[in-house]
């Protein structure tokens, strides 16, 4: 938030490893490597934090962004609709697969 993204990142590899696995590490990893446009590694981290706590819905979100901009939006659409599944009641994501449906000229059902 202030962007100071090389210096949050030094900090981050200063963790210890029983740290830097931790989610909380894990999503500002994600946003770093975000805000430096590292779609590959927001991919990865983020894959990790789906995979180690599927429950937080900003996990999937942070995924299908990253991978709609490392790979496409079909795989991000793909992304998203498995999260609705497991968080059906979460605005956002409705939000984005509304978009990504329209992007990809689906306008009736993005409505």
């Amino acid at each position: 938030m202030l962007d100071m993204v090389e210096e949050a990142a030094a900090e981050l590899d200063e963790l210890g490893s029983e740290v830097a696995a931790h989610p909380a590490v894990l999503g500002v990893r994600v946003q770093v490597s975000m805000a430096v446009e590292d779609w590959a590694a927001a991919v990865e981290l983020s894959r990790r934090l789906v995979e180690l706590a599927s429950e937080g819905a900003q996990h999937w979100i942070w995924l299908a962004y990253a991978i709609r901009r490392a790979d496409s939006i079909k795989a991000a659409e793909e992304v998203l609709l498995e999260a609705l599944g497991r968080h059906p009641k979460v605005a956002i994501i409705h939000y984005n697969l509304a978009c990504y449906a329209a992007v990809q000229g689906r306008v009736d059902e993005a409505e």
